[in-house]
């Protein structure tokens, strides 16, 4: 499952699943450097987070084509 880092706090992670689901973990335990809108893969094999840096650009995208889409409507 993919999860959207949402917040950093201090120490810790807020991660938002594709689900719905809400995750809190320590930024420690991910073992690498986390910004707010970067996607994590949960690895079930190792039971930890991978960074999906195709999916991420893929999203980043998606929202700019969108939000140029907004100011691209006529009234």
């Amino acid at each position: 499952m993919h999860y959207t880092v949402d917040k950093i706090e201090r120490e810790l992670v807020e991660l938002l699943g594709d689900d719905g689901s809400v995750l809190v973990v320590p930024k420690g335990s991910l073992g690498f450097k986390v910004r707010e809108n970067d996607v994590l893969l949960f690895d079930t094999t190792s039971r930890t987070f991978v960074q999906d840096r195709e999916i991420a650009t893929a999203r980043k995208a998606s929202y700019k084509e969108r939000l140029e889409g907004l100011f691209k409507r006529k009234n």
